[in-house]
């Protein structure tokens, strides 16, 4: 049996995950990675909580935010230049066309599984009606069967049944009382 490491299995799925747009359009074409960026946010993020809640925001902690707020503008006009070239839209189309292929693929592994259903359905619905069929003459003949035994096989029992005839044996009865 083959199994994968811990490692491998995020490996293998990291491979497989969408990448965010930033990763997948900018990371080698910009002077920071994703990384990066969201480790500067993060770090300007917490300064303006500082000052969000009347903490100390020192002189170095203001040039530390100003220096990544200036590195974060240039990624992001160097990132804004990026798309107004033919690049990017390139690269949008490639990713829409690996889409539309993935689900191109998709449905046609549907449509195989759907013929082998419907090939497999063809096969035994006739099959199931011809058991329910039997079935049903089976039921049939018991319910014969056992009407015969509780009324018996008799034509003068079909007469019994019927109105006038009934009348006429009460009669009969009447007269011989």
């Amino acid at each position: 049996m083959n199994e994968l490491t811990d490692e491998e299995l995020r490996k293998a799925f990291d491979e497989f995950t969408p990448k965010s747009d930033w990763s997948r359009l900018f990371n080698g074409k910009t002077n920071s990675c994703e990384e990066e960026i969201a480790q500067s946010l993060d770090l300007v993020r917490e300064q303006r909580n500082y000052v969000a809640h009347c903490k100390f925001f020192k002189k170095n902690d203001y040039e530390m935010c100003n220096k990544l707020i200036l590195k974060l503008n240039r990624e992001m006009i160097s990132a804004i230049e990026l798309t107004e070239t033919k690049d990017f839209s390139e690269k949008n189309l490639q990713s829409i066309i690996a889409s539309i292929k993935r689900i191109k693929e998709s449905f046609l592994e549907f449509g195989k599984w759907l013929v082998q259903v419907s090939e497999i359905a063809t096969k035994a619905i006739p099959a199931a009606l011809l058991k329910m069929s039997e079935t049903m003459k089976q039921i049939s003949k018991t319910t014969i069967a056992s009407t015969n035994l509780l009324f018996g096989d008799n034509d003068e029992d079909e007469q019994l049944l019927d109105d006038d005839n009934h009348n006429k044996i009460r009669d009969d009865t009447d007269e011989t009382d």
